[in-house]
């Protein structure tokens, strides 16, 4: 079922992998835990306890799909200077990829329906 609802969702799929630890570490927030009662959570030392907590989700489950799009858009009009600088960097770097030729796991070229190789 999950499969189907997406079937012709998108084309094309990027897999984006932060290479530096900084880059890693750019994904997560660090999260001070607390008690029941909202106090400290400490560990053996006396220290706040803490743990690391992702920014936005790093993978798609089904729940994303009982939201409609309009959820994960923004207007061009709504973001910062910063944020419109920080969207064209990265829709340079975007188009600067090259698409990746598909093939099957004995190398065969993947064609569609004209003969063309899909990307």
């Amino acid at each position: 079922m999950f499969v189907d609802s997406i079937r012709g969702f998108k084309e094309r799929y990027y897999v984006v992998r932060p290479v530096t630890q900084s880059a890693r570490d750019s994904l997560y927030r660090i999260k001070k835990l607390t008690n029941s009662d909202e106090s400290a959570q400490l560990d053996e030392q006396g220290v706040q306890m803490m743990r690391r907590v992702v920014r936005f989700p790093l993978s798609w489950t089904e729940k994303h799909f009982t939201v409609g799009t309009d959820a994960y858009l923004t207007e061009e009009d709504d973001l910062s200077k910063e944020e419109a600088a920080g969207f064209e960097r990265l829709y340079a770097y975007v188009r600067s990829f090259t698409p990746a030729l598909c093939v099957t796991r004995a190398c065969v070229p993947i064609t569609d329906a004209a003969g063309r190789q899909k990307t």
